[in-house]
């Protein structure tokens, strides 16, 4: 009878690492039900959210590990994928913080662009714009390992004679950015317009309001899904 193949040296690692972790995690659980003080079990408890942050880190590299090797049983894939998963959730909350943040960051850079009048909060807002554009990528490139697919955004694909640079993204990403790219010119434009219309810009600052925001966010979405089906429709054609 042949015995069955010894799990290979990174799975060993990333399991021990975290049998520790949940071992701890359920230690300063217990430990934070069982204390009768308020105070010390605030306390506890802080310890037991980092060894909460810890083991699904730990767990989310076992599932990495596991999903790199070929296993032979069904079960050691579905485990995997489990202990993976929390990185697409991650994915999803990073993507929707950062399509938030370009919101509130260009809102806050353009009222002292405005009135002439920048300040350090308009600085930290246009830093953190910067930080927010990029956040839809690693969020997209997270979620895609998590849900076990290939988590590269961008490719190098061969063209010709040289090689270029391509966003390998989904229909529905391409989309999300483009419909993001409508709203912001919308609400900027339309900000500028109001601005120099009644000659102030507190009052055209019920363009940045969020139910205005939300609700031009929509209709760029519609917006944006409607030229995306146009182009494919058009392909099709000119394939048949």
């Amino acid at each position: 009878m042949a015995r069955s193949p010894k799990p290979p040296r990174t799975i060993k690692a990333a399991l021990t690492r975290f049998i520790i972790a949940s071992t701890i995690l359920v230690g300063l659980t217990i430990t934070c039900l069982l204390t009768a003080d308020f105070d010390l079990r605030v306390i506890v408890g802080c310890f037991a959210f980092a060894a909460f942050l810890f083991t699904l880190m730990y767990g989310i590299n076992l599932g990495k590990a596991i999903n790199r090797e070929p296993m032979p049983k069904r079960s050691f894939r579905i485990v995997g994928a489990i202990l993976v998963f929390p990185l697409a959730i991650f994915g999803v909350i990073i993507i929707g913080g950062g399509i938030v943040g370009v919101f509130v960051s260009i809102r806050t850079v353009e009222m002292p662009a405005c009135t002439g009048k920048f300040s350090i909060d308009a600085t930290v807002a246009l830093m953190r714009l910067l930080v927010c554009l990029l956040m839809p990528l690693a969020g997209y490139a997270m979620l895609r390992e998590g849900l076990r697919r290939d988590p590269a955004a961008v490719k190098v694909v061969q063209r010709g004679s040289g090689r270029v640079s391509v966003i390998s993204a989904s229909l529905w990403f391409r989309i999300l950015m483009f419909a993001l790219s409508i709203a912001v010119g919308t609400l900027v434009i339309a900000f500028a317009v109001a601005a120099a219309a009644t000659n102030s810009c507190e009052a055209a600052a019920w363009i940045w309001s969020p139910l205005v925001s939300i609700s031009v966010a929509v209709a760029a979405a519609a917006i944006a899904a409607g030229i995306f089906a146009l182009r494919l429709h058009r392909a099709a054609q000119k394939v048949r």
